[in-house]
């Protein structure tokens, strides 16, 4: 990774540390660093161990999750459009968890989401792999919608606070599950070269010697498999997949395939909405979902307008 990496990088980890210091119960950052250490007294450890650091945690490894699970699409599909939040990966994830339940349901929902996608679109990729997802996306939320309007309230309303992305209520326990993220993210790091050249078409990279069809298959299991992750553990978050891919290359002027920056991007992004989730209205905490689309759409505008 490039020295511009790796400002990214040490940028979502100061963002990070910024976060386990802001709050109702604000903590200097010498005391925050001493408890993270092994210091500190009985409620410092309690709000920067147990409140804090599981939520800053969460917002780095599926900031970096959503985000390579986006260069993987986009470049698979070869079209920055191509993102998971735009193609109903996530949709058939929550659809998956009204159906069946949180970590189970969104698993099958999402994948189910994915191969739909590349069935209708007949495996081919570019325009058409997008326009058929965004119509599965539409077709999917509209489902989660008509459940929705006939569960309980006390159900819909569980749902709809998952349905916005939000990061409440990470605890410790969950950090087995964040952990998940992180040989996803090693194995996408691994196959980044077949990536690179199926980016180039897959005529080129066949007459390279790599083996198209399993390449492809394993990204798109990767892709899904990181999408499904994010989404099980906090629901619906957009724009991140999205912008992580091009951002990262105007930050570092790499490529949008070079996944360690795309994964320092996603981790900066999520970590930096969390933190105007959490304290722009304090103390009302807003999804940050809802902050992502927020700043998805003006993000998603001016890219349109400027092409």
């Amino acid at each position: 990774m490039t020295r511009r990496g790796w400002a990214v990088a040490l940028l979502a980890l100061a963002l990070g540390f910024v976060g386990l210091s802001l709050g109702r119960y604000p903590t200097p950052p010498a005391a925050v660093l001493a408890t993270l250490l092994g210091g500190g007294d009985a409620a410092q450890q309690l709000v920067i161990l147990e409140w804090r650091l599981p939520r800053v945690l969460a917002a780095l490894l599926l900031g970096a999750a959503l985000g390579v699970s986006g260069a993987i699409l986009q470049a698979l599909s070869r079209n920055p459009l191509g993102s998971p939040d735009l193609v109903g990966i996530d949709a058939g994830a929550f659809a998956g968890m009204l159906l069946a339940g949180p970590f189970p349901g969104a698993l099958l929902g999402g994948a189910l989401a994915m191969l739909a996608a590349q069935g209708l679109a007949g495996g081919a990729g570019g325009l058409r792999f997008v326009l058929t997802g965004v119509g599965l996306a539409a077709m999917l939320n509209a489902f989660n919608s008509w459940v929705l309007a006939g569960a309980q309230l006390e159900v819909a309303a569980a749902a709809a606070a998952w349905a916005g992305g939000t990061l409440d209520g990470m605890e410790p326990a969950q950090l087995w599950l964040l952990g998940l993220a992180l040989p996803l993210l090693g194995g996408a790091l691994l196959l980044q070269r077949s990536l690179g050249l199926l980016a180039l078409g897959d005529d080129v990279a066949r007459g390279l010697g790599l083996p198209v069809r399993r390449a492809r298959g394993a990204l798109l299991a990767l892709s899904a498999a990181l999408t499904i992750l994010a989404t099980a553990c906090a629901g619906p978050i957009g724009f991140v997949a999205l912008a992580a891919p091009s951002l990262a290359q105007l930050a570092t002027g790499g490529t949008a395939r070079q996944l360690a920056p795309v994964a320092a991007m996603g981790a900066l992004l999520l970590v930096a909405a969390d933190l105007l989730a959490t304290h722009l209205f304090a103390p009302v905490r807003l999804p940050v979902g809802r902050v992502t689309l927020a700043c998805g759409g003006a993000w998603l505008l001016w890219r349109l307008l400027r092409r």
